[in-house]
């Protein structure tokens, strides 16, 4: 069976502040948006969807965990990763 990466889904907190991060930062191109709710973001021949979790799901109460999901994604680069991280 030969199977190709089409989308990675994450759930996350907040939205908004990943758009920063993979739009802002990576200049993904934005597929698709529902303002704070979801993002679609072309990453290569793959997409990335940021879905914003349920309140169910969250533990009232708690603040925010530092990260905003517990799926990290690896990108490779040619440029100087220590230049490109102090504009995050």
């Amino acid at each position: 069976m030969n199977l190709q990466l089409q989308g990675i889904i994450l759930f996350v907190q907040d939205v908004d502040k990943l758009k920063e991060f993979y739009v802002g930062l990576l200049q993904l191109e934005i597929l698709e948006e529902q303002p704070s709710q979801w993002l679609l973001l072309k990453a290569g021949a793959a997409t990335i969807g940021l879905h914003k979790i349920g309140a169910e799901y969250l533990e009232p109460g708690q603040a925010p965990f530092k990260f905003d999901n517990n799926t990290k994604i690896q990108f490779e680069t040619a440029e100087d990763i220590h230049a490109v991280r102090k504009f995050f």
